[in-house]
Order: structure tokens, then sequence, then C-alpha cells
């Protein structure tokens, strides 16, 4: 009987079952589609083009050498910030929207974010733009879609020049701050000059006829106090700009500081912080400020303002008392002198000072006037176009296809849960042999926890998920060691009645949990009081050994090929307790020391012909006097026939069925290689069965190798339905 089932056959079978769900399920989608979907009014279209100029400033060549630079992703940066809130916000007042009417000033965010209308408009205007960028140019193609042909026009043109203006704004964002700061101070520096001469002129026409037109000693004591207070005022500016610098105020002030000084310590030590601030901007230019390139140049600069600072201070503090020296000795001096020679030292000063003050205003004025433009609007919309939007069709399209890929799903679905396998009586009825244990689905979770609460440092051990799976052990009072004890009870009952001491435990194909169903029985009869030994038959795929913390090496296949004795290879609970497992783990429950084990050990390369000769029959009959009951853990029937030929040395086979693992077929052929060897099948123990249906059953190829570091068999082309975190965390073997 041919059981193999590929994928054609399976696919062609289930649409020649099911294909009226798969004809009308994306015919049914496909019209629900164009019925809801409403035809759309015209809209007008207005398309323009920006072109974006590449900079060619000493940052952006830096980084187009260090980084990974395109000229796509700055226009595809410009595409998304021209869609930007901010950028919107500004489109609508240049068209009149989002203005208070009372000042005429524009909204705040929080009285727009306060008005569902405003919120809508900027909503619908963004809806409504399109930026493309022209493939292989440094073209935007910029389109906008109102319900009528004059709004398009106007809210293009009006995109296109905010969206400019912005973007020249903040290219020279320094350059226009620092003019605007010299405009200021020139306008400052101009009427401090005319006040003074207009003081001075006063003063010498009041007092022509009192005035001796002073002494070298008395010019020499009025240049003193100019520069003392000049140097003063110098610092006084100097330690204004320092405060706003420890504040995060950096540059583009502390290029205009040399108009308030000629010190040349000073000069240097704004040279100082003004090139580590041009550091810092150069890194916030292509990083965050979270970065610690940056955190750290930030605390650099802080700490040098605050020192400058200190010392700015202190020297402020002797120039005062300077100041007032000269103060007192020029006050000394004639009175008319000393006035006249006061006022010309303030014009002196105020001149010189607009000097200075000019010739950087207007270096600025030539910067500001070769600004860099990086966004050049090269066509305005004239025009709009109407344009129709049909979306029936394509929606039409897409629920067809979603609808043609749900009637598929349901389909296999359908036909997977109808091929399924999951009652008690389906089983008995397809083997014609009785269910004699029903094993509910581990909880992997509660065990871990169990292992924690006693030691914690178990949950780094690599082999952790099969120490978990010896729940009669650790949890011995879960409904998974209940459904254990009473597979040992049904268990020995035929045992009993047979006389029988060696019992098989395998199953149809990989990972339906043989191997922790024979750890779980044969420590169940270990508890009971009986001197039971587990022996690891499995020599393809051996997991006994992890699941007690022990090496595999030596065991039964040094056994039965180095002919040593069983008892140096027999584990007992000295080794167990000498093994992974610490002391409180072991002695956690009671009956471990009536168990015995023994593994696997070394890799034969003819593990079949190992369980079918001579000195394994030898073997067994020695155990049978040894011991009061033998549990064997033995590959899966399917793929291998390990189990085959060792069933017939046996007195009775255990075979484990996952619920959901395997289709029907598989199961029952495994029941037939046992029939053909005439076993004796003392039941089928139905393992993972949940409360509620959670799995549905599968069809599986049974080709597939069967050695250590196999995974399982293919899972077909649904797979398991719905399988729990559970069985991912502990697998189960």
């Amino acid at each position: 009987m041919e059981y193999e089932r590929n994928l054609r056959d399976y696919v062609l079978r289930t649409f020649q079952k099911r294909k009226w769900i798969v004809i009308l399920m994306p015919i049914l989608a496909g019209l629900l589609g164009v019925f809801f979907t409403q035809k759309p009014p015209t809209v007008f279209e207005a398309t323009g083009r920006i072109r974006v100029v590449s900079r060619s400033q000493p940052l952006d060549l830096m980084m187009q050498t260090f980084y990974y630079y395109e000229e796509g992703n700055r226009l595809d940066t410009h595409a998304e910030v021209m869609l930007s809130r901010e950028v919107l916000k500004e489109v609508a007042v240049t068209l009149g929207r989002l203005i208070n009417e009372e000042d005429g000033t524009p909204l705040t965010d929080d009285q727009i974010a306060a008005n569902a209308g405003d919120l809508d408009f900027i909503s619908s205007l963004r809806d409504s733009i399109v930026a493309t960028v022209v493939e292989g140019t440094s073209i935007l193609l910029v389109t906008v879609r109102r319900p009528n042909r004059e709004d398009a026009i106007l809210y293009l043109n009006a995109l296109l020049d905010t969206y400019a203006k912005r973007n020249e704004y903040e290219v020279n964002q320094n350059v226009i701050e620092g003019l605007n700061f010299l405009r200021d101070r020139l306008r400052q520096v101009e009427a401090d000059l005319e006040a003074s001469q207009t003081v001075l002129v006063d003063f010498m026409l009041a007092n022509a006829e009192r005035l001796s037109l002073g002494t070298d000693e008395i010019s020499q004591t009025h240049r003193d106090l100019r520069l003392a207070k000049a140097n003063v005022a110098a610092l006084d500016g100097a330690i204004l700009v320092l405060d706003k610098a420890s504040a995060g105020d950096f540059a583009p002030r502390l290029d205009m500081l040399s108009s308030l000084t000629n010190s040349p310590e000073i000069a240097q030590s704004y040279a100082l912080l003004r090139d580590l601030d041009g550091e810092l901007r150069t890194l916030l230019s292509y990083q965050t400020p979270e970065s610690p390139e940056v955190v750290a140049v930030a605390e650099q600069l802080r700490g040098m303002v605050a020192g400058f600072r200190t010392t700015f201070a202190s020297e402020r503090a002797a120039l005062i008392a300077e100041r007032d020296a000269l103060q007192a000795k020029f006050l000394a001096m004639p009175a008319n002198d000393a006035e006249l020679e006061r006022l010309r030292a303030e014009v002196d000063l105020n001149a010189d000072m607009y000097a200075q003050v000019r010739s950087q205003h207007e270096a600025a004025a030539l910067s500001d006037s070769q600004k860099t433009q990086e966004i050049q609007i090269i066509e305005r919309a004239i025009d709009a176009v109407p344009v129709t939007e049909s979306r029936r069709a394509s929606r039409g399209l897409i629920a067809a296809s979603i609808g043609l890929l749900l009637g598929v799903v349901i389909a296999l679905l359908v036909e997977t849960l109808d091929t399924s396998i999951g009652a008690i009586e389906d089983v008995e009825a397809l083997l014609n042999v009785p269910v004699i244990g029903i094993i509910p689905p581990i909880d992997f979770d509660d065990i871990r926890t169990i292992i924690r609460s006693t030691m914690p440092q178990m949950l780094e051990n690599p082999d952790i998920n099969h120490f978990s799976s010896l729940v009669t052990h650790y949890d011995p009072r879960s409904p998974v060691a209940e459904a254990y004890r009473a597979l040992r009870t049904n268990i020995e009952k035929a045992r009993a009645a047979a006389d029988a001491k060696i019992i098989m435990v395998t199953s149809s194909v990989l990972e339906e949990g043989k191997t922790t169903t024979a750890a779980n029985l044969a420590l169940s009869f270990a508890q009971m009081g009986h001197k039971t030994m587990l022996l690891a038959a499995d020599l393809r795929h051996p997991d006994i050994h992890r699941v007690f913390g022990l090496q595999k090496e030596p065991g039964l296949a040094d056994v039965l090929t180095a002919s040593m004795p069983w008892e140096s290879a027999t584990r007992g609970l000295s080794d167990i307790l000498l093994g992974e497992l610490p002391m409180d783990i072991v002695m956690l429950t009671p009956g471990m020391d009536n168990l015995h084990l023994l593994p696997s050990g070394s890799n034969p390369l003819n593990p079949a012909e190992l369980l079918s000769s001579k000195s394994m029959r030898d073997l067994l009959d020695e155990l049978r006097d040894a011991f009061d009951i033998i549990i064997i853990d033995t590959p899966p029937i399917i793929p291998v026939t390990d189990s085959a030929v060792l069933a017939e040395h046996t007195d009775g086979v255990v075979l484990i069925y996952e619920v959901g693992k395997v289709g029907r077929d598989v199961l029952k052929r495994a029941k037939s290689h046992f029939d053909n060897v005439n076993a004796d099948i003392w039941g089928v123990v139905m393992n993972d069965v949940r409360a509620e249906a959670e799995t549905a059953l599968r069809d599986t190829d049974h080709h597939y190798r069967y050695e250590e570091g196999a995974t399982g068999p293919p899972t077909g082309v649904l797979g398991s339905l719905g399988r729990p975190a559970s069985k991912i965390l502990g697998r189960r073997t």
C-alpha cells in the first residue's frame, strides 16, 4: 500500500473536492469590491518642477567623502520635508488660512490642534500633494490636486514659493542671523558716535574761554583712562556672550565680539571658542545631539566657556581697580581740561568702534548677496488639467485576488480538518488497538518556574529543555504527571496479565514525545518501588542521557560492540548526582534510587544490526533477570527498521501518537510494520491532547533521514495550526 502523497497530488485533490470555494470566493470578493467603490469626482491637477542644486560648502564635501551620500537620498528627503506639517502651515498662511482674525498673526500649534477644521485642512492639503523624483535628474516633479482649477494652480505655486524661501533661510541661517546682528549693532554704534560728537561740540562752545587745551600728562591720563574703560566694556561684552554660550547659544555671536576689544589675548580666546563651536556645528550636521561625539565636544566647549568666564571676571576686577585709580587722578586735574579730554576720548572710542562694525557689516552684506540657493523653481503652474480616477476596476481586481487567496486557504484548511484523526474512537477504530494513555501538553514554563525556585543557575544550562520534560519528577502533582501514572497503571495491568517485563516505547515519526514518555514512565515505575531499567536503544538520535544530565558514553553500543559488562555502563543514583543535575534537583522527589539508566553509548555505523544481534538478545535476557521492569526507548518505526527488529524480543510495544502530528495513513502504516514482525502492541498513547482542538492533522512525507541532529519530518502544506510556544521552547523527543 502506497501512503506517500506529494504536494501536487494534495493540491489537485483538494481543488477537485473544494473547487467551488476556490471559484466563488474571488468572484464574490471582486463583485463586492466593485459595488462598494464609489465613483470619485473629477479633480484638477497642477504640475510644477523644482531643481535641487548641490551645495559645494566644505561640510558637504566632507560628508560626500567620508559617508555614503547619494543625490537621490537628498531628493527623497526634500520630497518628504515638503509634506511636513511646518511647511504646510506656512503654505496655509500664504493662502490666507490659519491666521488670527484679531491681529493677523499665524495660529500656534495648540490653536490648530483645538480646531478640527484646521486639522482637516492641513490633512487634505497633504493628501493633495505628490512629490516624485524625475529619474536620472536632480529635479522634483510636484503635483497638487484640488476640486477646482484655480485652487490647484494657486496652491501649487504657493507651495513652491514657500518651500524655496524656507530652504533658502535654513541653508543660509548663520549668514542671515549674523547680518541682522551687525545691522542692529551698527545702528547703535552710529547713534553713540553722533551723541558723543554733539556733547563734545556743545562743551567746547560753552567753555571756550576756560580751556587751557591740556598738557601731555592730562592727555596721557585721558588715554589710559579711555583704554581702561574700553577694556572693561570689552570684558563686559565677552562675559555676556560667554553667559549665553553656557546656555547653548554659541555661534554666530562669537564671530561679532572682535568689535568689543582690541586685546590679543581675548581675541585668541574667542578664536579658540569659535573653532570649537565650528567643530560642534559640523558634527550636528550629520549626527544627533545625543551622540557620544557631539556630547563630548559640547562638554568641552562648555568647560572652555566656564574657564574663560572665570579668567575674564578676574581681569575685569583688576581693570575696574585701574580704571577707578585713573578716574581719581583725572578728577584731580583742572575740571574743564579733564572733561574735554574725556569727551574727546569718548568720541575717538565711538569712531573706532563704528569703523570696525561698519567694516564687518559690509563683509557680511557681501556674504548675504552671495547666499546659497539650493532650491530653484524651474516651472510654475499656469494651468490645471482635469483628472478622473476610476478605482473600481483596480479595487475589484485587488478584492478578487484577496478572495482567491482566501478561497485557497479555506479549501486547504477544510481539507486538512476533514482528514484529521483526533478522537480516541477514531484511533482505536483505525488501528484496532486500545488507547491506554492520554497525555496533556507539558507546561514547560511551569517546570522552569519550579527549577528557578530551587536552582536558578540551572536555567543557563543548554539542556534545560530536556530536563524540563521530566514532569513526573519536577511537578509530580500536575495533570501531566497524573496522566503518566495512569498510563503506568494500565501498563501494569497488561504486564501482570502477561507476566511481562520488557516494554518498548516508540512512535511513527520524529518528535512525537516517545523519549519524554519513556523517561517519565520509567520514573513512575521507579517511584512505585519497582527496580527499573531505562534502556536507550535509540542509537541514531539519542536524548535519554540529556534528560538526566548524563554523558551518553559508555552505553548500549559499547556493551554490544566491545563486550563491556552492562553493569559498568549502567548509571544509577550516584551517577546522576555526579552529573549536571544538582543534588537538590535530583532529590526533589523519591524513587530516583530505583531507576537505572543504560545510555546509548558511542555512535555505531550499523545500529539496526546491533539491535538485532545475539548480543542484544543476551543482554535483554540478563536485564530481565536483574530488574522488575525494562523500558526501552527506540527510534521511530517509519523512518528506520531498528524498532521492528527489536520488537520481536520485547514483551509489549507502546506506540506514541502526538495528536495532529501525522495523518491516518502514516499511523496505520506504523501499525502494519509491527504486525509484520508479530509484535504485541499493548496500546496507543495519545500525546499532547488539549482540552479544545487546537491542531489540524497534516499529510506527512515519511521518507526522510533519521540520524543524530535530524529535526523531524516535513510539515506538509499547512503544518500544524496554532502550535503553542511551549512546543518551540521545549521540543518533544
